[in-house]
């Protein structure tokens, strides 16, 4: 789990608060003002964003503790989150898609399955850092239902260039709704980097999104260096290539499912 949560001062964590609460809610329709003008970046509360979803490991009851996204599949049932967050086959895991401070409008999915490349099983390669995860249908109206059929899922996307602008739906650590931020990306020892205040812990695993609204591509999932970050102001991400389209392509079509390891210290 990313680290920069209890790493945060309590002056920085009131800075942050006192940040997001003055910019107030944000419109679903377009991409989530930032505050650059009079300085650095800082995430602020989001409306529900269907395919963005919280990942609870112990049920709803309690918090959630990572982030999730629904992406486009053949088999319309897979979520891509960050490797770290999952130990074991990930069955313990619920998938809350659209979850906010206790609503939850497009259900509960549970995972029944977990995919991961195979350096991460191998050495938790920080640079495969991802996961996709299966969750069971749900029989809803005498009718069977996959999770695409009721939230409609995202493009995974090759990792973006240096000054590309993308945006990052997550839900912080405990039982609220989500925050966002968009931001410009840049390289850091090869890994994708975001700069901007208020990703602590519990937003592994967001999606990095490139796109307007509608037709978001993810390219990238906090996560990989750090397992995410040592700073809640920068963020990483692992490098989105063909090895991850291939763990997606395990997914979709149901192959023997993964038994992943813990993911250990993030080295901060």
């Amino acid at each position: 789990m990313r680290s920069r949560y209890r790493r945060l001062t309590a002056r920085r964590i009131g800075t942050v608060a006192a940040a997001i609460l003055v910019s107030g809610p944000v419109a679903l329709a377009g991409p989530v003002p930032v505050a650059q003008a009079s300085g650095p970046a800082v995430a602020v509360p989001a409306a529900r964003v269907p395919f963005a979803g919280a990942l609870f490991p112990h049920g709803t009851r309690a918090a959630h503790t990572c982030s999730a996204d629904v992406v486009r599949s053949a088999s319309r049932d897979v979520v891509l989150t960050a490797a770290h967050c999952l130990a074991g086959t990930g069955r313990n895991l619920t998938f809350v898609p659209g979850y906010r401070a206790g609503a939850e409008p497009y259900g509960e999915w549970t995972v029944t399955a977990a995919y991961v490349d195979a350096r991460w099983i191998a050495a938790r390669d920080p640079q495969h850092d991802y996961a996709f995860v299966v969750v069971a249908p749900r029989r809803q109206g005498g009718r069977v239902l996959r999770l695409e059929d009721v939230v409609p899922g995202r493009s995974v996307g090759a990792a973006p260039e240096s000054h590309v602008a993308v945006r990052i739906v997550a839900y912080p650590q405990g039982r609220g709704g989500p925050i966002s931020c968009t931001h410009p990306t840049y390289r850091h020892d090869g890994y994708p980097a975001f700069d901007c205040h208020g990703f602590v812990g519990g937003t592994s695993g967001a999606g990095w999104l490139v796109g307007g609204a509608g037709h978001e591509v993810i390219r990238g999932v906090i996560g990989g260096l750090h397992q995410g970050g040592c700073s809640e102001f920068t963020s990483y991400s692992p490098r989105f290539d063909g090895d991850t389209l291939a763990v997606l392509a395990r997914a979709d079509r149901g192959a023997a499912a993964d038994i992943l390891p813990r993911a250990g210290g993030d080295g901060c």
